[in-house]
Order: structure tokens, then C-alpha cells, then sequence
């Protein structure tokens, strides 16, 4: 019996440890667009692992319609932000219509999912930090940033 106590401790604290990171809006800013919507993000593996990478799967719907011409200003980012939410290294940056599954022209409303693929975590990511996942032309259209990094 005390084994198995023993055994259900140490994986209680393993899953304690290993805490999923979680979003929400992105923090307050002067430019983000009252209309921004709000990202659902989901990392694999999570937690990040410093200096590996990361597979960053977002969706939601857009509240502004996406032309059929905006493939070279219209962009997905994943930033990572120290603890004053400054950008530790550029942002990982694709443009969003690209990203399999997405079709532009797209009508508000219309639900998304996509993917970044093997994105570069920085190595000198510490507890504290933050990552944010955003769609930006010229403005945000579409964000959500994680809590600090466990």
C-alpha cells in the first residue's frame, strides 16, 4: 500500500510539473483593433521545450472579411515575449493564406484551423516569459497570448 502511495505522489508531481501552458486575449495595446478576435492555440509538446521546437496549432474566425489578394500582407506570427513582453527573438512569420486548409477569400465569420509547424523556441526562453499567436495586416485582426511560462 505505501508503494502505490509512493508511486501515485511522484506522478502526481511529474503532471504537476509539466503544466500546459494556457491563452487568452493578448494583452492591451494602443493598436489592436476592437474587432480583434480571439485565437484558440494548442502547443505540441506542452510545455515548450527551450532551443527545440514547437508545433503551434491555431483557429478561430476572423470578424473582417480576408480578400483574395491578401497573400503577401496578410501574416500568421508566433512571438515569444519576455517578461515585459518584448519579442526575445523576430517572429516566427508565415503568410496566412497560405497555411493548408485556408482558402482566401474568406467571409467573417468563417471558422479556421492551421497549423506552424516545427517553429524555433529560443533557447534563453525562461519561466516568466510569454508566447503570443497573432494575425496581423497592418493591424491585428486576430490574437491570443499564453500566460507566463510555468
Amino acid at each position: 500500500m505505501k508503494r502505490n502511495f509512493i508511486f501515485v505522489f511522484i506522478l502526481l508531481l511529474a503532471t504537476l510539473s509539466m503544466a500546459k501552458i494556457k491563452f487568452g486575449p493578448c494583452p492591451v495595446d494602443p493598436v489592436i483593433n476592437p474587432k480583434t478576435s480571439l485565437l484558440t492555440v494548442d502547443l505540441n509538446p506542452d510545455p515548450v521545450i527551450p532551443g527545440k521546437t514547437v508545433d503551434v496549432t491555431f483557429s478561430g474566425s476572423l470578424n473582417v472579411d480576408i480578400p483574395a489578394n491578401s497573400r503577401n500582407d496578410l501574416v500568421a506570427q508566433v512571438a515569444f515575449l519576455d517578461s515585459s513582453d518584448s519579442p526575445i527573438v523576430d517572429p516566427f512569420t508565415t503568410e496566412f493564406c497560405t497555411f493548408g486548409g485556408i482558402t482566401c477569400p474568406m467571409k467573417s465569420g468563417t471558422a479556421f484551423k492551421a497549423v506552424h509547424m516545427q517553429v524555433p523556441v529560443p533557447g534563453n526562453l525562461a519561466k516568466g516569459d510569454s508566447i503570443a499567436v497573432a494575425i496581423l495586416q497592418d493591424n491585428f485582426i486576430a490574437c491570443a497570448g499564453s500566460s507566463p511560462i510555468p
